[in-house]
């Protein structure tokens, strides 16, 4: 049980002791999070990407044609995407889609980050209760809220998914955590149905929302609490039982899991520490979605991260079990529920070679939140106050590096994102063709698809107006704009389609400071135009720090194309800068290809 006596006020002498400390970092705290709340709105676009078109768009036009009330509940209980139920996306989409008769994905996105946001309120209740200093949320915030997960806070689907199962993954602990606590009897016995209702909950909002049971299993058998015990398990034997009800897992990584669970387990379990620290990792492709997986290997630091957080995680579990002290046991819970999703990952996505799969945006998630965890166990358990001093200054200084660091190399990213899509949403209004997933062939098809069937439809939505569309209509013909580019290069790739990779090389042209602005390729010939996106490169801090550019100069282009999917014409490659509404295209073209 929680110690009545009350620690002594917690003095940090590195940062002074003033009155006006405490209220100045609550500000600041606030200032952050608004901060994160308006970034993350302001750069998640509103054009659909990949899983968005199943999980948001093809849903909510099924749940529109639906004509009763039973099928649109239906609709909703039943959107998934491979063997990830999609409860609370259904329902905030399907919401805001009644409300407005839109679908604003950067509302939908933000939505998500608000509930992730207010996990910070759970650090802050356990600092708050055991009398440590609010200093140690501002490190907690550093990783809590910096952009390392820049996938799923930009991405809707991805937003909607994550963010939204480990906000309420900490929402269930803190509630069966705290059934002890000092207020009313009825507040207490309100508080552990409410538990499995927000498990439930967890459990059809993605896969890993089933993870919270085994979570509230530890917390319950610590606690000692043999009857909630009882009904926590009748309730997780129903919840995971409605989950897989008329669900198969053929061709699934979950069923691919389960035929190599033991194949590679030397390299898994050092997948998983990987997985703890991840987030560390700031080198990776330009690309937003950077989905490769990296060589098993035991260089990367993460590992070593990893293996920290764990050791930590064992030390709060000794306490949590000698104590069965809520602040312990709801870090502890949280803690649980994090490793747990991480393990299942490593598990159900490494492949045969036992490469590293932890090494991706929308994993960092978990990383942030371990890591965050650590620095909170941390101020739990060191106790004496001159260590706590040290390690908070250490955990400060880390903390606003590390939110620094992100905040520049995950910026080219963001812009490298926004360009693909605005020029994939310039080709389908000119042409009726996205032609940003033709080496999909199922995406392709269903973007396509998809779209022509909607315009035929009642359906009320209508793709926006691209951004690179707008700047085209205000076009200057220019030969003195652009720096000499490399020659195009066209390199025709083996395989069922016809695809060809055209590269063009610019490393001269100025470097690109906004999403409201970048390069692309025009690709015309007599009837048709195409444009073709853009990668720019990181700076790197070093370069940043110095001139103060989050971008390199030059971009390039590797774009892959189906010569069957192509309209038949010469294609002349034209050099295209935007800026807002005006662009600069350059006369004399770069090369030409043959459809």
């Amino acid at each position: 049980m929680e110690s009545s006596k009350v620690p002594p006020k917690n003095r940090i002498a590195l940062f002074p002791d003033h009155p006006i400390l405490t209220p100045a970092i609550k500000i600041i705290c606030v200032v952050f999070g608004i901060y994160f709340l308006v970034k993350q709105y302001y750069y998640t676009p509103n054009i659909p990407f990949g899983d968005d078109l199943p999980t948001i768009f093809h849903f909510l036009f099924n749940y529109d044609q639906a004509p009763t009330l039973s099928e649109k509940i239906s609709i909703i209980f039943n959107n998934r995407m491979v063997e990830h139920r999609l409860l609370s996306l259904s329902v905030i989409s399907a919401f805001i889609y009644q409300l407005s008769g839109d679908i604003p994905l950067p509302v939908l996105s933000t939505i998500a980050g608000l509930m992730w946001v207010s996990i910070s309120f759970f650090y802050y209740t356990i600092l708050k209760r055991r009398n440590l200093s609010i200093l140690w949320l501002v490190p907690i915030l550093c990783f809590l809220l910096s952009f390392s997960p820049y996938q799923p806070f930009l991405w809707p689907m991805a937003a909607m998914q994550h963010l939204i199962v480990i906000s309420l993954a900490f929402l269930t602990v803190f509630l069966l955590a705290n059934h002890d606590h000092s207020g009313p009897s009825g507040w207490r016995t309100f508080f552990f149905p409410v538990s499995i209702f927000v498990g439930i909950l967890t459990t059809f909002s993605a896969g890993n929302g089933m993870l919270i049971w085994p979570t509230g299993f530890l917390i319950l058998v610590i606690q000692r609490r043999i009857k909630p015990l009882v009904y926590w398990l009748i309730a997780a034997i129903l919840a995971i039982g409605g989950y897989f009800y008329r669900l198969s897992l053929d061709g699934t990584p979950s069923n691919q899991a389960l035929e190599k669970i033991l194949a590679n387990y030397g390299k898994e379990i050092i997948g998983f520490f990987a997985g703890l620290g991840s987030a560390i990792r700031t080198k990776g492709y330009e690309t937003f979605l950077d989905d490769n997986d990296l060589p098993f290997s035991l260089k990367y630091p993460a590992i070593y991260l990893g293996i920290l957080i764990t050791f930590v995680f064992i030390a709060l579990f000794v306490k949590s079990v000698k104590t069965r002290e809520r602040n312990s046991l709801s870090i502890l819970g949280a803690s649980a529920f994090i490793f747990l999703t991480v393990a299942t990952l490593v598990v159900g996505r490494t492949n045969m070679n036992g490469d590293i799969i932890a090494f991706k945006s929308r994993y960092y998630l978990y990383a942030v939140i371990a890591i965050s965890n650590a620095i909170s166990t941390v101020a739990l358990l060191i106790p004496s106050y001159k260590y706590k001093e040290i390690i908070l200054a250490a955990c400060f200084a880390l903390g606003l590096v590390f939110w620094g660091v992100w905040e520049v190399v995950s910026f080219h990213k963001i812009i490298n994102h926004h360009n693909m899509l605005d020029a994939a949403l310039f080709n389908w209004h000119r042409n009726h063709k996205w032609i940003m997933y033709q080496p999909s062939a199922f995406y392709e098809n269903y973007f396509n698809g998809f779209f022509e069937k909607t315009e035929k439809s009642a359906f009320p939505y209508r793709l926006p107006p691209s951004r690179i569309s707008q700047a085209f209509q205000h076009k200057q013909w220019r030969d003195d704009f652009f720096p000499k580019a490399q020659p195009v290069e066209l390199v025709e790739k083996s395989g069922d389609k016809k695809l060809v990779q055209i590269k063009l090389v610019n490393e001269q042209a100025a470097p690109i400071h906004g999403i409201d602005e970048g390069y692309s390729v025009v690709m015309a010939s007599e009837k048709d135009t195409f444009m073709l996106w853009s990668i720019v490169s990181p700076t790197g801090v070093r370069n940043f720090l110095k001139n103060r550019e989050t971008c390199r100069k030059g971009y390039r282009v590797e774009v892959e194309l189906d010569r069957d999917k192509m309209p038949k014409g010469t294609y002349w490659f034209h050099q295209f800068y935007y800026s807002g509404d005006r662009s600069v295209i350059n006369k004399q073209p770069a090369g030409s290809i043959v459809f």
